[in-house]
């Protein structure tokens, strides 16, 4: 899913300098770094390991990349850069010099040296594109695990950015955008056609002619390990574009090896309890966890423990892995010491905790969901009065209530978030290099950098444990006093499952309020109760089961229900998209003892990390993330500005990794969708699309979209961006295109579907505009069976059930000086009317405050 664009850089160098004449000094580094190797070659081996690579590639999806929009084919590149390189007599040891490159470039473009007259005109071609190459998006395979001889359909997805004009489809073939498979070390074998056709049913794909080709492929391996995947296209020029993606392999037990583990942590808990009864307890926790691995050592069922800051982690014979984490009441990561000295700061007493019904548990895969809830239901209440230490002393009220559901920010959650329609595209986001920062000093520089977005995620999956210092609703105080403009999104407890992490790539900061270990384990609130569901994930590694036992004040143990936890494996495997120069806190404990999860987020696009070294204690943790907030959010500072390394009482350093120049921006982001959904909020049918049909953005190469229910989603569709009006602002514009179903013959009837765009401030809500199907017929001279101006563009451009009519492009100017200095929530709507049988979709594109 993320994008080594760095690597890559490297492998292209030589060549792009020839066909493209870029200024990159490739060799003064005295080294070219090879990506399918993974080995960088010293200068002398330089010229000889290119060679090779070119020789030994095939012309079918093999291009080179030089930055976001250009890309090269070998085949084109082999001859001239032979020719090249014997010319220039080898690669300088200083790299090539401007005239060099002016060079270079001439040979490629003439093409004298290239014997087969096919390749000079396919060079020329491509010297004569008067447009960029345009990147292929990310290849999204759901899902991209499989059971080992098992019957599973995968739907296979990737956004085309080009219109049909700019593609060829061979002959006999029904698509140009073709899907090939490779196992192992054999060659890659054609599996077939990604189409572009709105047959949802069966081929998966949710629009005709959105430049989004889908399809879906049945799987039955015989054998574990990874199947690779390539769709390749074609263009029109005769040039050939690849991504690739995979699918892993695993064999299962039927739950038998969840149960085994569930079996261990029985054993533990009653373990534990014997411990703590015994005539003569300890005093430590480490004293505990060597007791649990020496009454293990002889279970054929584990194969290794080892504990680490109160935490023991058993590596099972089966390949599977768990975690048990004794801690304190009152600390998010435990104590070392179980009797604790008195101190000037007493905790206040924590809710009780459900003990664990361990007849249920043993039952494994039959428990109810629902019956866990019910159980845990008194910890999941929101403290009343209690503010976490460094809450803002001032009474704020937050912008919006504590959400503890997943997508119910708008309260019209009408369909699954699992089938809300996202959007396949996945947005490119450039990587470079980043500067580790762990110690205090840091200070900004003039080359600030924007984050991309002021969404939030608090995702608090033992919020009812870690009460009353929960971070959530300081974080939510603290950012409705920003003039910002931001907007967030709370999972809590049961609410912070495995599935709502997979879209946290939509936000510009993300608060990890959990448990974790090693730098790379997050603990979710998803309680185990199916022992099949994630068997596959943890077979694979990226999965296991999480278990605190709680140390009670007035003595004893509290035993919680397994949850699952995520690893670095997981991240890079599951996230959907890439980040966009987001901050991930990880408030939980030994989060940077390794920088394994920080290296993850990084390689897609996170562009500053923070956390803690060591087990941290919940009253410091929810300090420092608040301070960092209302620092950045609040006092407007960069990432090195608002950190500033502390110590907890338990020893826990907070740390920092990654840019400190970056920074949330004030105004409007992302008006023209380059960057996909990022920075806007969608409820229903939101996402972006490089194109529908024939038709194309007014601005770059995206345009948003929201509908009334193309695909999976029913009914509505919306998008919206909060963010402070610029003191100087006078204006705000957008362009729209309406279409929709209900021309021509729905006109002046119920079925009048509105499109309406609002901005609402301080002193109430503005209609920006408020259109629907009858208003749109009027402004266009058409009435019932009388297009009048509208145009017709179906059978290009359909939907479900009838023919489409459209307005093409409007431009809507918006006076906007009431509103200078305020922060507003800019907001753009389409539902149905009546029914939801004919759709309406509205384009949305360059979107300004100027």
């Amino acid at each position: 899913m993320g994008k080594k664009r760095f690597s890559r850089f490297f492998i292209s160098i030589v060549a792009m300098l020839l066909l493209l004449g870029q200024t990159v000094a490739m060799a003064s580094s005295g080294s070219f770094y090879d990506d399918t190797t993974k080995k960088i070659y010293p200068q002398d081996q330089a010229i000889f390991q290119l060679e090779s690579l070119l020789t030994s590639k095939t012309n079918k999806g093999l291009w080179l990349k030089q930055n976001d929009d250009l890309y090269i084919n070998y085949a084109l590149a082999e001859g001239a850069l032979k020719q090249a390189i014997a010319d220039m007599g080898g690669i300088p040891p200083g790299g090539f010099t401007a005239e060099q490159i002016e060079q270079l470039k001439a040979l490629a473009q003439s093409g004298d040296f290239l014997a087969d007259e096919a390749k000079k005109q396919e060079l020329a071609k491509y010297w004569s594109l008067d447009k960029p190459i345009l990147e292929l998006e990310s290849l999204t395979v759901q899902p991209n695990m499989v059971v080992v001889q098992t019957d599973t359909q995968v739907r296979v997805t990737i956004q085309v950015p080009y219109t049909l004009n700019d593609l060829h489809t061979p002959d006999g073939a029904t698509s140009p955008v073709q899907l090939w498979v490779k196992r192992g070390a054999q060659e890659w074998e054609e599996k077939g056609f990604l189409l572009d056709d709105g047959d949802l049913a069966n081929h998966g794909d949710e629009i005709k002619n959105d430049q989004v080709y889908s399809n879906f492929f049945s799987f039955n391996e015989e054998t574990t390990g990874s199947i690779q995947l390539k769709a390749t296209v074609e263009t029109s020029a005769g040039l050939e574009l690849a991504k690739e993606s995979s699918i892993q392999v695993v064999a299962t037990t039927d739950g038998q090896s969840v149960q085994e583990i569930i079996t261990i942590h029985h054993e533990v808990e009653n373990m534990v309890d014997d411990i703590f009864n015994s005539p003569n307890p300890p005093s430590t926790i480490d004293q505990v966890l060597l007791q649990l691995q020496q009454s293990l050592q002889n279970n054929n069922l584990i194969q290794n423990t080892t504990s680490s800051d109160n935490v023991l982690e058993i590596q099972y014979a089966n390949g599977l892995t768990s975690f048990i984490a004794i801690q304190g009441e009152e600390e998010r990561g435990g104590i070392t010491s179980i009797v604790q000295e008195a101190s000037a700061e007493t905790s206040p007493e924590t809710e009780p905790v459900v003990e664990t019904d361990k007849e249920e548990l043993s039952e494994g895969s039959d428990l109810d969901q629902e019956e866990f809830e019910q159980q845990q239901e008194p910890n999941q209440q929101e403290p009343e009065s209690e503010e976490p230490a460094d809450a803002p002393k001032e009474e704020v009220q937050p912008t919006k209530p504590v959400q503890t559901e997943k997508d119910t920010r708008n309260g019209e959650a009408t369909v699954p978030v699992e089938q809300q329609t996202r959007g396949d595209n996945v947005e490119p986001v450039e990587v470079g290099l980043r500067s580790s920062v762990s110690m205090m000093g840091l200070s900004s520089t003039a080359n600030e950098e924007m984050i991309g977005s002021r969404n939030v995620m608090i995702w608090a999956p033992f919020a009812a444990e870690f009460s009353p210092y929960d971070e959530t609703q300081g974080i939510i105080n603290t950012l409705g006093q920003s003039e910002l403009g931001f907007d967030y999104t709370v999972f809590s407890n049961q609410d912070a499952d495995v599935a709502s992490l997979k879209n946290m790539t939509d936000y510009g900061l993300i608060v990890l309020a959990t448990h974790g270990a090693g730098g790379r384990w997050v603990g979710t609130g998803e309680i185990v109760t199916d022992n099949k569901k994630y068997e596959a994930e943890q077979t694979a590694g990226q999965m296991a089961i999480w278990q605190n036992m709680k140390l009670k004040k007035e003595g004893g143990v509290s035993k919680l229900h397994p949850v699952y936890a995520v690893n670095e494996k997981w991240f890079d495997s599951q996230l959907n998209g890439s980040f966009n120069k987001s901050i991930v806190v990880n408030n939980s404990c030994e989060s940077t003892i390794t920088n394994i999860l920080w290296n993850t987020f990084q390689s897609k696009g996170a562009g500053a990390y923070y956390g803690y070294n060591k087990v941290v204690g919940s009253d410091f943790a929810v300090d420092r993330v608040i301070d960092l907030v209302h620092k950045m959010a609040v006092l407007h500072q960069t990432t090195g500005e608002a950190y500033e390394q502390q110590t907890g009482s338990n020893g826990a350093v907070w740390q920092m990794r990654g840019n400190p120049n970056l920074k949330f921006p004030a105004g409007l982001v992302n008006g023209s969708f380059e960057k996909g959904m990022q920075a806007w909020e969608k409820d229903g049918d939101g996402r972006v699309i490089s194109g529908l049909g024939f038709l194309q953005p007014v601005h770059g190469n995206r345009m948003g979209i929201i509908s009334t229910g193309l695909g999976y989603t029913i009914e509505h569709g919306s998008i919206e961006q909060t963010f402070q009006v610029p003191s100087d602002a006078t204006t705000l514009s957008f362009n729209w295109n309406y279409l929709s179903e209900e021309f021509v013959e729905w006109i002046g009837t119920a079925y009048d579907d509105p499109f309406k765009v609002t901005l609402e401030g301080e002193h109430g809500v503005t209609l920006v505009l408020d259109l629907s199907v009858t208003k749109i017929a009027n402004l266009f001279g058409a009435a019932r069976y009388i297009p009048g101006n509208l145009i017709h563009v179906s059978p290009t451009i359909v939907f479900d059930q009838g023919d489409v009519w459209m307005t093409d492009w409007q431009f809507t100017e918006f006076d906007i000086s009431a509103l200078q200095g305020q922060k507003v929530t800019l907001r753009f709507y389409a539902t149905d009317e009546g029914d939801t049988i004919f759709s309406t979709a509205v384009l949305l594109d360059n979107i300004k405050v100027e």
